[in-house]
This record gives structure tokens, C-alpha cells and sequence, in this order.
């Protein structure tokens, strides 16, 4: 009998060790803004930084790897933490549109340039804009901007764009978006602007920031 005590015992302890519950190491707020998809136990380690660059290390982890097979692969260890990644590039960072004219729209373009493998996609949108001066009254209404009238705007053409003729340049306006992982996604940025009779002549500038962000569909 008590030989069987300890048979049972180690059997329960067996199914105990391989057979664990569903473990969630994924943190999420309650309003679901923020996310922690990973974390790790673990020592030590300091964040180094010198100019642009910036490097964190930890102690410990010393067989920490990656495994792949198929299209699945494992990053093992602190430092294979990441989600995804994302990055972006524009042709030219200065748009010049020249001298305006009452009989003409001046235009001038810039390729923005968008990879990401993050699996919920990206969206690329107007992080700010902010006139250094005086200011050109938006496009109308009708999305066009027109000989003669005083309009400024953007258009945007590619496979992702979301915008369909000109639009105003203001903050938060979404250009294009994907919802799957892209690589090297163009999107034609074409900035335009008329004037009238009655604009008064001086120097226009504006400061445009753009952002791209990967989706993260919590």
C-alpha cells in the first residue's frame, strides 16, 4: 500500500510539472492604450548612451537564442524583445513651391517610403504642421485646389493612400495605411498652392512633421 501512496503521488506530481495551466504574460491597461507584451525576470544591466546611439545590456541569459522553423521563428532573451519594427524615409525634406502665381498651381512632391513587418500594418499621418509666419488659407471644400484662388494642400497617391484629391495640411490627418506588413510602401506626397489677387506677397513657410506608427491592434 504504500508503495502504490507513492506511485499516485508521483504521477499527480508528473502531471503537475507537464501539464501547466495557460500562462498570459501579455499586460494590457484597461483601456487598452497601452501594452506590455513581454516581460522577463531578470539582474543587473545599465543603459549606456553616447550622441544618437544608446545601448541597454543585462547580466545573466547566457544561452538565450533565436529559433526559427517555417515561417515561425522564437526570439529567445531580454534583448530579442521586440514587437516589430518600423521605418520610414522621405525623398527631400524640402519642398520648395517658387514664386506663386494668380495664373498658375505650384506644386512639388516628396516620396515617402514605409517598411514595417509588424502584422497589424502601419498608418502614415501628419504629426504637426505650423506656419512660420503668415499663412495660405486651406483648400476648399471641394478638395481641389484652383487657379486664382487662394488654397493651399497636399494630395498623396499609392497603394495605401487614403486621400482622394487635396486636402487641408493639418495635424492629425492620416495619408495612407496598410493592414498587413509592407515593405518599401510609396506614397507620393504632392504639396500645392494658388493664390489670388488679394494675397498679400510675402514669404510662406511651413513645418510638416510626419509619423508612422505601427497599427497594433490590441
Amino acid at each position: 500500500m504504500i508503495i502504490m501512496k507513492k506511485i499516485v503521488v508521483l504521477f499527480l506530481l508528473l502531471c503537475i510539472l507537464f501539464l501547466p495551466g495557460q500562462v498570459n504574460g501579455e499586460m494590457v491597461s484597461p483601456d487598452n492604450t497601452y501594452l506590455i507584451y513581454a516581460d522577463v525576470v531578470d539582474t543587473g544591466g545599465v543603459l549606456s548612451a553616447g550622441g544618437i546611439y544608446s545601448l541597454e545590456d543585462t547580466i545573466g541569459e547566457p544561452i538565450a537564442t533565436s529559433t526559427s522553423g517555417g515561417a515561425y521563428s522564437i526570439r529567445g532573451g531580454y534583448q530579442a524583445m521586440t514587437s516589430s519594427t518600423i521605418s520610414i524615409s522621405i525623398s527631400d525634406a524640402a519642398i520648395a513651391l517658387g514664386d506663386l502665381s494668380v495664373d498658375a498651381v505650384k506644386s512639388d512632391s516628396a516620396l515617402v517610403t514605409v517598411t514595417t513587418d509588424d502584422e497589424t500594418g502601419y498608418t502614415l499621418s501628419i504629426a504637426s504642421a505650423d506656419w512660420v509666419g503668415g499663412s495660405l488659407a486651406d483648400v476648399g471644400l471641394d478638395h481641389s485646389v484652383d487657379i486664382g484662388t487662394e488654397e493651399y494642400g497636399l494630395a498623396a497617391s499609392g497603394v495605401d493612400s487614403q486621400l482622394v484629391g487635396d486636402w487641408s495640411v493639418t495635424a492629425g490627418r492620416t495619408i495612407s495605411t496598410s493592414s498587413t506588413p509592407v515593405t518599401n510602401s510609396v506614397t507620393t506626397l504632392t504639396f500645392k498652392a494658388a493664390i489670388s489677387a488679394l494675397t498679400v506677397s510675402g514669404v510662406y513657410n511651413q513645418s510638416v512633421v510626419l509619423q508612422a506608427v505601427a497599427n497594433f491592434n490590441l
